[in-house]
């Protein structure tokens, strides 16, 4: 939960800075802040996935997870999702920099594979470049919606720390080389937002989410019924 709870103080001290600076921060700044970030986000990506022991699970997990993201319409529920929030508190300067924050720090991948990789290896190296992010992020958007994006904080601590718990309880029913493997599809993934958040890419990342229990599926499957054969 550490990882987590770095990322949360991240914003808090993000908003603040933001709201005292208002509307000081140059557009031009902003986005080549989070372009250099997102170059940053992709070398952490190529390393988790170079450490990768078996490329065909890699490559099939985020092929079909892809698939089924795309199928169950992953992305496509989360804009929904967010419409529909923002209908609610359509009016409310505080509750619409909280809502749209919380959309923005909860919603994106890195927010489920950080606390996944601290569960499972206890490496944090995911949550800390978020919470860098995070905090530019934070910063800008305080800077025009005021101090309510610092409460979204909260949600990040209870949406990441629910999945930090879980993985921790999962990774005494996995493998190291189960475990490897699906770090190794996160970091493929992190590759793709750090594309993204540099403005070479515009892949939904989103979507390739179910290729972590796909990883875990084939990789279980491969290490039973393939590498155990006489």
């Amino acid at each position: 939960m550490l990882g987590t709870l770095i990322n949360s103080i991240a914003i808090v001290v993000g908003s603040i800075v933001g709201v005292l600076l208002g509307s000081g921060i140059r557009e031009d700044l902003r986005e080549n802040l989070i372009r250099v970030l997102g170059l940053c986000v992709f070398v952490l990506g190529v390393g988790m996935a170079i450490k990768m022991q078996n490329f065909l699970i890699v490559t099939l997990s985020i092929v079909i997870g892809y698939f089924v993201g795309e199928s169950i319409g992953n992305a496509i529920g989360f804009k929904r999702l967010e419409r529909w929030i923002e209908c609610k508190f359509e009016g409310s300067r505080f509750a619409e920099s909280f809502i749209n924050a919380s959309i923005l720090f909860c919603v994106g991948s890195m927010a489920i594979l950080g606390p996944l990789e601290e569960g499972l290896t206890g490496n944090r190296s995911i949550l800390l470049a978020k919470s860098l992010l995070d905090c530019i992020a934070s910063m800008i958007l305080a800077s025009t919606l005021g101090i309510g994006v610092a409460l979204s904080a909260l949600s990040v601590l209870i949406y990441q720390g629910f999945f930090t718990v879980f993985a921790g309880f999962i990774s005494g029913y996995l493998t190291t080389y189960t475990i490897n493997e699906i770090n190794a599809t996160g970091g493929v993934m992190i590759c793709a937002i750090g594309l993204n958040l540099a403005k070479i890419t515009k892949f939904k990342v989103g979507s390739t989410l179910p290729a972590l229990p796909m990883t875990a599926l084939l990789s279980s499957f491969s290490e039973t019924f393939i590498f155990k054969l006489p």
